[in-house]
C-alpha cells in the first residue's frame, strides 16, 4: 500500500467519523445556530496537531 493510499484512508475514515458524530448529535436533536454577522473570510481558530509518521 502506498503513502498516498494510506493518507487518503486516514483522512476518509476521520471524515466519516466526524459525520457519523454529527449526525448523531443532529438525531438527538442538538440545536445547530447559523451566526448572521459572520464574515466570509472567517476561520474557527484550531489547534495545530502533530502528524506522527511511522515507517514500517
Amino acid at each position: 500500500m502506498s503513502l498516498e493510499q494510506q493518507i487518503t484512508g486516514i483522512f476518509q475514515s476521520r471524515k466519516q467519523q466526524m459525520l457519523k458524530e454529527s449526525n448523531l448529535l443532529a438525531n438527538l436533536g442538538v440545536p445547530f445556530k447559523k451566526s448572521t454577522n459572520v464574515p466570509e473570510t472567517f476561520a474557527v481558530p484550531t489547534r495545530k496537531k502533530t502528524i506522527h509518521i511511522r515507517f514500517c
